[in-house]
């Protein structure tokens, strides 16, 4: 979100005269940083205290926590696939195929709309009305930052939400006669429209009703929970499971993620193995069926393997069981 700030402060720049520049970045500035310090403040005391990095494990290459690995931990998968020329063209490239930019399959021409429209207008806007130089200051200026630093879609959603008023103040930054411009108007209200109809989200799977956020249809059976280490392997979300399972058990994860660019001697991942060295206990993996390839693989990270020991837990959030069984070490 920090793309947006910078967006913001010269969306300020560009509403303003030039007289009150300063006053108005200062007052928009202490602004913000008072509200992080009430939204975000004590959780960023807590990181530093515990991990040596206030945004942990984010900007790691900054603060060095032992923690994590030395690096940013940017997600670069999508922009290490595009070429100079990809990123000119981008929002023709995802608008197209949105599986260059997102983890899934949809289809929403609005950033493209608003590209083609207010792309022009930047090269004259700063002639345009003050309120539209602002709308489209504050949209390009993210937007290219974006493209620099992440090329991922959903970082993108304010932008999208927006990109109707970008289209039309970009529209209407453009110097053309007033009969041009309403033929231009009338034609983008039609192709606004059109693309309003083409559009394919996918299934956003919602939980039916219930009494509870999270409900456990078939609790867990574990005969010993105080000495009992649960560790959860998978990808897909599994921890808003715990706080409706036994709660003298620990629960550790030993995902692939929260391992990355660490090592046997680095990081959290020590901090699990001695852990599990010392651990006299039953071991259990708790992951769902979708992981049921991935988690062999974690558990032979730490020297463990699972047991045909397992029975299902069901909860409300997801139509399939997840899995808790049995692990040995290898």
């Amino acid at each position: 979100m920090a793309i947006y700030v910078l967006g913001f402060a010269a969306a300020l720049v560009c509403a303003l005269p030039r007289r009150f520049w300063l006053q108005a970045v200062l007052v928009a500035g202490i602004a913000g940083l008072v509200g992080a310090l009430l939204g975000g403040g004590w959780w960023s005391w807590y990181l530093w205290r515990e991990f040596a990095n206030p945004f942990f494990p984010h900007f790691n290459d900054l603060f060095l926590s032992p923690m994590a690995g030395a690096t940013d931990f940017r997600d670069l998968k999508f922009l290490e696939k595009l070429d100079f020329a990809d990123r000119l063209i981008f929002p023709f490239l995802f608008t197209a195929d949105s599986w260059i930019a997102a983890e899934g399959e949809f289809r929403d021409s609005r950033l493209l709309l608003a590209f083609v429209t207010g792309l022009p207008a930047l090269f004259v806007c700063w002639r345009a009305d003050l309120r539209l130089r602002t709308v489209l200051v504050f949209a390009a200026l993210p937007y290219g930052l974006w493209l620099a630093m992440y090329g991922i879609y959903r970082y993108l959603l304010p932008i999208e939400m927006l990109a109707p008023v970008v289209a039309l103040a970009g529209l209407r930054a453009m110097p053309p006669t007033r009969a041009i411009a309403a033929r231009a108007a009338a034609a983008l209200s039609l192709l606004a429209a059109a693309f309003t109809t083409y559009v394919d989200f996918p299934d956003p799977m919602r939980a039916p009703w219930s009494a509870n956020f999270v409900e456990i249809e078939t609790p867990p059976r574990l005969a010993d929970p105080a000495r009992t280490i649960v560790l959860l392997p998978g990808d897909r979300p599994t921890a808003f499971m715990i706080p409706h399972l036994p709660s003298q058990a620990r629960f550790v994860a030993v995902s692939d993620w929260p391992y990355l660019y660490q090592t046997a001697d680095r990081g959290y991942e020590p901090v699990v193995r001695r852990l599990l060295a010392q651990h006299q206990g039953p071991l259990y993996a708790l992951f769902g069926p979708q992981d049921d390839e991935r988690t062999p693989r974690v558990l032979m990270r730490f020297d463990l393997r699972l047991t045909g020991d397992c029975q299902a837990v069901k909860a409300n959030l997801v139509p399939w069981p997840f899995r808790l069984c049995r692990v040995e070490r290898s």
